[in-house]
């Protein structure tokens, strides 16, 4: 057997089975590439493109949500700004004028709905419903608020839907309830007001009283209807009644026995 000369190597049977098997785990990488190369020039799946057809809709839906909250926002603040401008009230006299004041504000935020109408176009309103209800209550809140104390009446479900008249939206019965309940927070604070001052008439506080009795017995029957929300303004809606009876009652049994301007500090006191 001859031995191999200085600087020559030897090639064994499994330095070639190497070098085989080396290509052959080369091979299939260079398919992927390849295969990878032509994927990316090839059109998405059927489920890629549905995929991105539901984000693109959740997309949608996220940003209308967004832009309704905002504009329901700024109900918020506009009818915030009517309630704060009527309770400004000091006289009978001024009457007209607040109230003329407040419709002028009114009719600015129902430009608002109209928005609010163009982004519910076409889709569900009740998928949206907790975005605008906070805006809503507080614009039934303001407008049956300005109702009052024109002509004393409730400002019905039905008035309210035709002034705001934007096409396609409408004020729902539960934001309507759930508005009105607040009312009588604005109601105590009017009774205090007009009870302690000789500028109102003396029955406008036993004419709030009653008004208000009227709403409590009413909501009574449906206090459970709309869960926990509508039980947590009920409470709140006892409690300020609570305290216009409390205004008049020490208006009719301690009015005459308080000087002039000790009736108003009395009943701030009490309540």
């Amino acid at each position: 057997m001859k031995s191999n000369k200085p600087g020559q190597v030897r090639l064994r049977a499994d330095d070639g089975m190497a070098q085989d098997s080396d290509n052959v785990t080369k091979r299939p990488r260079e398919t992927k590439e390849a295969d990878a190369a032509d994927g990316g020039a090839a059109e998405p799946s059927v489920v890629l493109q549905a995929f991105q057809q539901y984000a693109d809709k959740l997309t949608a839906k996220h940003d209308r949500h967004e832009r309704l909250v905002k504009v329901s926002r700024d109900i918020t603040i506009q009818s915030k700004r009517v309630i704060s401008n009527l309770q400004r009230l000091q006289s009978d006299k001024q009457r007209a004028v607040k109230v003329a004041e407040a419709q002028g504000q009114l009719a600015a935020i129902h430009k608002l709905f109209a928005k609010m109408a163009s982004e519910l176009s076409g889709v569900d309103p009740n998928v949206y419903a907790r975005a605008v209800s906070p805006g809503v209550q507080e614009f039934v809140e303001a407008a049956t608020f300005c109702e009052f104390i024109a002509t004393g009446q409730l400002a019905s479900l039905e008035q309210i839907n035709s002034d705001i008249g934007a096409e396609g939206f409408s004020v729902s019965v539960r934001d309507y309830l759930l508005g009105v309940t607040d009312l009588t927070g604005e109601l105590m604070r009017l009774c205090i007001t007009s009870v302690g001052s000789p500028s109102f008439s003396p029955d406008t506080g036993a004419r709030i009283c009653a008004f208000c009795q009227t709403l409590s017995a009413a909501y009574g029957l449906i206090v459970h209807t709309y869960g926990k929300e509508m039980s947590k303004k009920m409470e709140v809606l006892k409690q300020s009644l609570k305290k216009i009876e409390n205004a008049c009652y020490l208006f009719k049994v301690r009015g005459s026995e308080l000087p002039a301007g000790g009736l108003a500090d009395a009943l701030k006191a009490d309540t």
